[in-house]
This record gives C-alpha cells, sequence and structure tokens, in this order.
C-alpha cells in the first residue's frame, strides 16, 4: 500500500500529533510529504556550522550529498551572511575537493541584501561532469573584532542545479551557525 499524504483524514484535535484511532493531523503532513520526497529529492547542499573567535578566521565547506546518477553538473546558489560580524572577501569562495576533481569553477558577485546582511550570487559551473559528493565550495571569512559573542546564521538559498539531462533541480535552503567566542 502506498502512503497518501494528501487524501489522509485531518481532525483538529491536536496539528502536531497521530490520533489513538490512526488519523493523520496537519502538522504530521509536512513530516510525511518530506518522508516520502527522501528517496527522490535527495539532493542537498548542506553548509558546515563552525566555532570562531572574534578577529580570527574560518573556513565555512558548502557540501554536496545526491544520490548516485542524480549528481547535478552544474550549480547556482546565493549565500548570505551577517555583515556586521563577519567579512567576506570576493576572493574568499573557493572551489573545494569535489568540485576541484570534477574541472569545476566558481564565480561569485556578491552585493549588500539589507543593512545588517550580504549576500553572494554565485554559479559553480565547468565542462560536462557530474559534481561528486563531498565539499564543493569553501566560503574563508573573518569575525570582525567588534562582532557580538553568540551566532552568527549562515544561509544558503535559491539553490538550483542542472542534470546530466538539462533538466533542472531546486535544492533546499540550508542554514548554519558560525558560533562567535
Amino acid at each position: 500500500d502506498k502512503l497518501d499524504c494528501q487524501s489522509a483524514p485531518v481532525s483538529s484535535r491536536s496539528p502536531h500529533s497521530l490520533g489513538a484511532s490512526g488519523i493523520l493531523f496537519p502538522g504530521m503532513r509536512l513530516l510525511c510529504a518530506f518522508l516520502i520526497c527522501l528517496p527522490v529529492c535527495g539532493q542537498t547542499l548542506r553548509i558546515s556550522p563552525l566555532t570562531v573567535r572574534r578577529g580570527a578566521t574560518g573556513t565555512l565547506v558548502l557540501s554536496l550529498e545526491s544520490p548516485a546518477g542524480k549528481e547535478p553538473v552544474a550549480l547556482q546558489f546565493e549565500f548570505l551572511y551577517p555583515a556586521p560580524q563577519l567579512s567576506v572577501d570576493d576572493s574568499g569562495l573557493v572551489v573545494a575537493g569535489a568540485a576541484q576533481t570534477a574541472g569545476k569553477s566558481v564565480t561569485c558577485a556578491g552585493r549588500p541584501e539589507d543593512a545588517g546582511t550580504y549576500v553572494y550570487r554565485c554559479i559553480l559551473i565547468g565542462g560536462d561532469k557530474r559534481l561528486p559528493q563531498g565539499p564543493l565550495v569553501r566560503i574563508e571569512f573573518r569575525v570582525r573584532a567588534e562582532a557580538k559573542l553568540g551566532r552568527a546564521t549562515v544561509k544558503l538559498r535559491r539553490a538550483q542545479g542542472v542534470g546530466a539531462d538539462l533538466k533542472g533541480l531546486d535544492l533546499p535552503s540550508q542554514e548554519a551557525d558560525v558560533l562567535i567566542q
């Protein structure tokens, strides 16, 4: 039998639980859709969390997780960071491991998005080899000396890829924390 999240009965008793009668509640629909999509939509771009001291440098790593045979040949994405706490030079976004092995290069253009956020729009492309799983881009940054202690959240959004069959795919947005000490 197939699990069908759209036609499952819904009760208004609780938005987050499965009742004794087996009724699927609204909060469970998202989880159900996610679990069904995992084997089909497995491409994920991850960004590593990190702990760094004020005034020090650090490196975030952007990595690809993708089912075998479904790897994209090119990617584009946006990387956002809190400008009052972190500083990234244009030369600080560099191709890494798996992407370098596949002969790819990364090109990024940055600009302020608002008073506290800077955004880089990047494209990772080159040749016709698929991007293997693993590290794709290193993002080298400096924590500003006056940065407030605590978490500085960096984000990946609007990530899209293209497969060897030239079909596009959307990758989910991601976040990671740089813990400033």
